[in-house]
């Protein structure tokens, strides 16, 4: 017989404990990685591997030569899927693979010129659409620094490519030749031309952005880090054009820089935010309006800013202090449209308004 000291634990119940605490924690360890692994395998019918081709030379028994492969992301049960316009912009015949590795034709709906985000819809069945996963989109306060995501991938039909990695900064907008991308998200998955239109979801499986490819020599210059467009932006472009088309979009005709509070303090501005006229295009909107773009460049250390420009600080009665705020009253607009500004010039205020104008189409 074993008797128990008071306050004391003998070696044998001490052993039990311990053997009882390795086995618990050896058990969570397993859940949370079989979580970990279900997440990807569960979005795999979530994305699609689109296959594009160039038209065909005069030989008529020659193949068509490829033009491009990418993923693309599942909207709806009726076939509509979002991807990267890069790489449809040769596009002959497109072909969409999905997680049962079917193949079926796919329909060009349309795309947004800024942020190169292209519709299609996958003409199959509906016994074999009610088998696909549409994505839920999550973005909001929860996408923050730090976030665990799970870029899922279908760069070749069949299989996936699934990798790690985080949100490495705050969203933010991010200038791509004349585009002008806002809330941006960089993450520690490289963007490449395997990842590009990579599903970018949570440890939920809510899909919070797309991964791009991008041009402009951008990629190399991200040093590892990869670009996304959010879910946000990805469901209003994508509704946009699934139930008006590929509508054109309104121009102001300018380049633009932000008036932070550090740059009005450096060189004494007349405003502590807004948005400075830096460049007019030549007879575009802005021109025409009467804006004035920067008369001087200031050089500081190896940077050179733009100066004497028009400040924007409001449109449409709404304040302006950053290009989004601006960005966000144009974008609801249509060519043709009239834009009421308010800006400083000399160090007074002016009422200006310009006639919105059609974007051009980009140059590839």
């Amino acid at each position: 017989m074993i008797r128990a000291n008071k306050g004391r634990i003998s070696p044998t119940m001490f052993l039990f404990a311990l053997l009882a605490s390795i086995s618990m924690t050896l058990v969570q360890e397993e859940a949370a990685l079989a979580a970990r692994i279900s997440t990807p395998r569960s979005l795999e019918c979530s994305v699609v591997n689109l296959r594009t081709s160039r038209a065909p030379g005069q030989d008529l028994y020659a193949p068509i030569p490829p033009a491009g492969s990418c993923t693309g992301l599942i909207l709806d049960g009726q076939g509509h899927v979002v991807a990267p316009y890069s790489c449809l912009v040769n596009r002959y015949e497109i072909v969409a693979t999905l997680c049962d590795r079917s193949d079926w034709p796919a329909r060009y709906m349309g795309h947004d010129q800024d942020t190169g985000i292209a519709v299609l819809e996958v003409r199959a069945p509906g016994q074999v659409l009610s088998k696909v996963k549409p994505v839920i989109m999550g973005y909001g306060p929860g996408v923050r620094t730090g976030l665990e995501i799970t870029a899922v991938a279908m760069p070749f039909g069949g299989w996936c490519l699934v990798k790690k990695g985080i949100v490495a900064a705050r969203p933010r907008t991010v200038k791509l030749g004349e585009a002008v991308m806002e809330n941006m998200l960089y993450v520690t998955v490289a963007s490449s031309p395997l990842l590009n239109g990579a599903l970018l979801a949570d440890g939920s499986g809510r899909g919070i952005g797309m991964l791009i490819s991008t041009k402009h020599g951008l990629d190399e210059k991200l040093g590892g880090l990869g670009l996304a467009v959010n879910a946000e932006m990805l469901q209003s472009v994508a509704t946009r054009i699934i139930t008006r088309g590929a509508t054109p979009k309104p121009w102001i005709g300018a380049k633009f820089m932000d008036i932070t509070p550090a740059l009005a303090t450096m060189f004494d501005l007349p405003a502590k935010g807004g948005v400075m006229v830096v460049e007019t295009t030549p007879n575009g909107p802005a021109a025409k309006a009467g804006l004035h773009g920067s008369s001087k460049r200031v050089t500081v250390g190896n940077v050179r800013y733009p100066l004497g420009g028009d400040i924007i600080v409001g449109a449409d009665g709404a304040k302006v202090s950053r290009l989004a705020d601006l960005m966000e009253v144009v974008r609801p607009k249509a060519p043709g449209d009239h834009l009421t500004l308010t800006v400083i010039r000399k160090g007074k205020k002016k009422r200006v308004v310009l006639k919105l104008g059609r974007q051009p189409a980009p140059k590839h």
